[in-house]
């Protein structure tokens, strides 16, 4: 199926608002400063040199020095000839930066056995030489010598410098250390110098993100015996519960380390979320009311509380109260000062706009002033106007187009415009805005991959396929503009072999995704492949029960000679999706009865 570009819930006049997920990226909390990864540690200017315009001469030691025969063999891109040379020059001078250029050249040709030797020579040279300790034992952990890696990783602990512990960590959180990582955390565990690193950059990020949420969570714990007062060690106790699946408990973690530290508006985002996974509206509710400020984001969640249609027991909110609550609200909103006035006014026009007072919302939008959030406020007046005014809403967002709002704004009110005149089943016009927007940013794939989307709504088949190629030329990991090549060409076109392969592209980056899932469903089963495709098919309703996915594997059930199945599926699928257009005109076809 087809992923529609929305970065706002244009096409109609509600707006959903998502509490942020707050939670830390353990991948970005295990590194001290930087990524340590074979690229990383071969960093070096002549690295990158361009290749050498001699094309007859041919230095050699025996004509130049073997330094300088070095250089030139970096200089035209053969890394490893380069470090076999500077490994012969700081041998004969006892150069620690020749042997330094020698490991570096070695480990950006990826020969981690000359990387070895290199750093060997660089430590002999310069014994007290952190970085020569780190490419010594990065070497060794590629080549996956546990035990002589362990030796240097601890000669690394011991070195006198701030900076080792943190350094020893990230070798064994990089990409290339991925064979030893476990292995390495569990013996390195115990260290004092690991022990001693800011917990948000030490041990416990690391071991959730190689998913030894055991030891996350007892190493958290021993932090808590002697630091109880400190919020982030509560926080990561909370975390390694999360991935524990013991939800109960890490609400208890959540609680203390927002109150050692109320004020954390992140954090309390994030209490919320872990509440929200359990369905405890009223706790969250109180949660929210006690913030000790104003804060837009609080306000943003109290919003998407109410319109999450739960009452505090859980139960379904009928309309009214839901309109009652969010007026009382926004005079709450209106009376406060801890707000600045940008986000007040923001605030109120979101909720006078979801309780459908439209005179009420464009008085407050048209109320922020030009700012940070002025154009999203702009972009929501264009919302309200299309109603019964496409005009005013397309001159609204041409004046946004023009001004010197962020790059992203401007994007952002093309697109907007396209969907609104799309909407209008105005298919052309909207595909000449998107034009016009590419003719100022001729290489934005967003916009590229609407107008793609827009030539599909107008059966253009070959302008889509040309501007979805361009926009994987552009980026070639990006899987939406895979799948939505393949399905394309799957359903317009007889080249299931070429769609297919689009598709299979698109699931290796993404094989987690409903929409590929049930592309590379559908493209099985018009390959006649009808057993994978139900397989696929089937995995991807799990992941999203939705009408498109429900009349494909329908489709490739009946196929199979599973009827019985195949209604069971629609007819529960019509019950939650009675306005679906693909999975009507599928049951409709099959049984040859007008639903």
């Amino acid at each position: 199926m087809l992923a529609l570009p929305r970065l706002l819930p244009f096409s109609t006049l509600f707006l959903t608002v998502v509490i942020s997920c707050a939670q830390p990226a353990l991948a970005a909390e295990t590194s001290s400063d930087a990524e340590t990864s074979s690229d990383a540690l071969a960093e070096h200017p002549n690295s990158t040199a361009q290749p050498s315009k001699l094309e007859q001469f041919e230095p050699s030691p025996s004509k130049l020095d073997t330094a300088l025969a070095a250089e030139f063999a970096a200089a035209d891109k053969r890394p490893e000839e380069a470090a076999r040379l500077y490994i012969q020059a700081a041998k004969s001078e006892k150069r620690a930066d020749f042997a330094e250029r020698a490991a570096r050249f070695a480990l950006s040709a990826r020969n981690f056995g000359l990387a070895q030797e290199a750093a060997e020579l660089w430590l002999e040279i310069a014994p007290q030489n952190l970085n020569a300790l780190q490419a010594q034992a990065f070497a060794l952990i590629v080549q996956g010598k546990k035990d002589e890696a362990l030796i240097k990783l601890r000669a690394l602990l011991l070195m006198d410098s701030p900076e080792s512990a943190g350094l020893a960590l990230n070798l064994v959180a990089a990409p290339d250390a991925a064979g030893l990582a476990v292995e390495l955390l569990q013996a390195l565990k115990a260290e004092p110098k690991l022990l001693a690193l800011p917990i948000d950059r030490g041990l416990v990020p690391l071991s959730l993100r190689l998913k030894q949420n055991d030891l996350a969570l007892e190493l958290a714990t021993d932090r808590i015996k002697t630091d109880p007062e400190n919020p982030k060690a509560w926080l990561w106790r909370g975390l390694a519960e999360i991935a524990l699946e013991r939800g109960d408990e890490a609400a208890k973690s959540y609680a203390k380390a927002l109150s050692l530290d109320p004020e954390n508006a992140r954090l309390r985002l994030s209490y919320v979320q872990v509440l929200n996974s359990q369905n405890r509206f009223a706790e969250i509710d109180a949660v929210l009311k006690s913030a000790p400020k104003a804060e837009d984001e609080i306000y943003q969640a109290r919003i998407a509380l109410v319109l999450a249609n739960q009452s505090k027991g859980g139960k379904t909110v009928k309309p009214a109260a839901k309109k009652k609550a969010l007026v009382k609200l926004a005079r709450e909103i209106e009376r406060s000062k801890g707000l600045p006035l940008a986000s007040r006014q923001s605030l109120l026009g979101q909720i006078y706009e979801l309780i459908e007072q439209p005179k009420k919302a464009l008085a407050w939008y048209g109320a922020v002033s030009k700012g940070e959030l002025w154009p999203n406020a702009q972009m929501r007046i264009a919302v309200i106007q299309s109603a019964k005014d496409l005009k005013g809403a397309r001159a609204t967002l041409d004046a946004l187009q023009n001004s010197d709002a962020p790059n992203q704004a401007i994007v952002d009110a093309y697109l907007l415009e396209s969907e609104l005149l799309a909407k209008a089943k105005r298919l052309d016009a909207a595909h000449s805005t998107l034009s016009e927007a590419l003719d100022r940013m001729p290489e934005d794939t967003t916009i590229m991959y609407a107008r793609a989307m827009n030539s599909f709504a107008r059966g253009d088949i070959a302008a889509l396929e040309s501007d979805l190629k361009v926009v994987i030329e552009i980026d070639p990991q990006n899987a939406q503009a895979l799948n939505a090549l393949g399905y394309s060409l799957l359903d317009k076109t007889e080249r299931v072999e070429e769609a297919t392969n689009y598709i299979q592209q698109a699931y290796m980056l993404e094989p987690k995704s409903p929409a590929i899932m049930d592309s590379l469903g559908w493209a099985y089963f018009k390959g006649g492949r009808f057993d994978l495709a139900i397989v696929q098919l089937r995995a991807a309703y799990e992941a999203e029960p939705e009408g498109e996915i429900a009349a494909h594997l329908v489709e490739a059930l009946w196929a199979l000679g599973a009827e019985p199945e195949a209604r069971e599926i629609w007819e529960e699928a019509l019950k939650k999706f009675p306005e679906s257009e693909p999975l009507k005109s599928t049951v409709e076809r099959l049984t040859k009865q007008k639903l």
